[in-house]
């Protein structure tokens, strides 16, 4: 299984919460059972259940919901936040690895549990497609 889909996977059919806009593209949301209330532009997606993510090798990627939402983000355009490239968004797991995918097309996987050379970054080389079975 792709080490992405392998992480994103578990999170299908969970509800999300908590979602909400950090700076500049940074985009956080929780899944499983809500333990808080959020509101504002997106708390629309809190209570939905995931049902699917695909991430470009461009990184653009969109997060799919049941019940007709869906969250997309783009790469900044090149320079936005400096010479170096930003991550575009994270994924963490409440004890295991974190996935960073980037603006430059790349992903890296570290944490606890991560798979030697987990920091390593690695190109996103096919279109990656995870939904819920």
């Amino acid at each position: 299984m792709d080490p992405i889909a392998g992480l994103v996977s578990p999170a299908l059919g969970m509800p999300c919460w908590l979602v909400r806009h950090g700076h500049g593209s940074f985009v956080a949301m929780e899944f499983g059972e809500p333990r808080v209330q959020i509101s504002g532009p997106l708390a629309m997606l809190n209570g939905q259940i995931l049902t699917g993510v695909s991430i470009e090798p461009s990184s653009r990627t969109r997060f799919t919901f049941d019940l007709g939402c869906m969250l997309s983000t783009y790469p900044a355009p090149r320079g936005t936040y400096g010479a170096e490239p930003a991550r575009q968004w994270k994924w963490y797991t409440r004890t295991g690895p974190v996935l960073a995918i980037r603006d430059d097309g790349a992903y890296a996987i570290s944490g606890p549990q991560a798979r030697p050379g987990g920091h390593q970054r690695l190109p996103i080389t096919t279109d990656v497609h995870v939904t819920a079975s």
